[in-house]
């Protein structure tokens, strides 16, 4: 398989794409991008709608987390000097009408412009690139493709939690509905 080929050439990236997303195609297990988005050990770059190098309008989903720092990393040698990147965060506030719960989603919101300030540290973009940063709330996936979407973004990057057999084998709903939702290219690395 693709997979153990990239994997035995130590291969930095997987490019492949998008793939068809018809009903028939998930219920006999023909997805072969998101197959390979669950073995692979590199990044794999879907490619969708019109296609061109460099990525001039990118989206990254971050939750701060490893994956999506490597995620956002993986991208940057594919990224126009130019370009514009939307470093965009969604989350869930846990409830509407508790005062604790809503402390807590407070003290959690206080801690954005820190991790926003690391993630854009860490990357290290050009100063030539715009960047700006996002925040949204609700359903992860939603959210990002309808941001990319109003953005007109040729890709959205993000990172996929879990390296264990069984993450693979589960590749998260977020993942599936970002490969099976975009309009444009996805970037995806663990």
């Amino acid at each position: 398989m693709l997979t153990e080929i990239a994997s035995e050439q130590q291969a930095a990236l997987i490019v492949m794409g998008i793939g068809r997303h018809r009903p028939i195609d998930r219920l006999l297990g023909g997805e072969t991008t998101l197959r390979a988005i669950r073995r692979a050990h590199c990044p794999v770059l879907a490619i969708g709608g019109d296609f061109n190098l460099p990525f001039r309008e990118v989206v990254i989903a971050t939750d701060f987390s490893a994956a999506s720092a490597k995620a956002a990393e993986s991208v940057l040698p594919l990224l126009a000097p130019d370009a514009t990147v939307h470093l965009l965060h969604v989350w869930q506030p846990r409830a509407i009408d508790d005062p604790r719960l809503q402390a807590l989603d407070e003290a959690y919101l206080q801690t954005l412009p820190t991790k926003f300030a690391r993630m854009r540290e860490m990357l290290a973009l050009p100063k030539e690139m715009t960047v700006d940063e996002e925040i949204r709330e609700g359903k992860i996936a939603e959210r990002v493709l309808d941001f990319a979407a109003a953005h007109h973004a040729d890709l959205i990057v993000a990172g996929r939690q879990g390296l264990n057999v069984f993450a693979r084998l589960t590749v998260g709903s977020v993942t599936t509905s970002l490969l099976r939702g975009a309009s444009c290219s996805l970037l995806i690395a663990t």
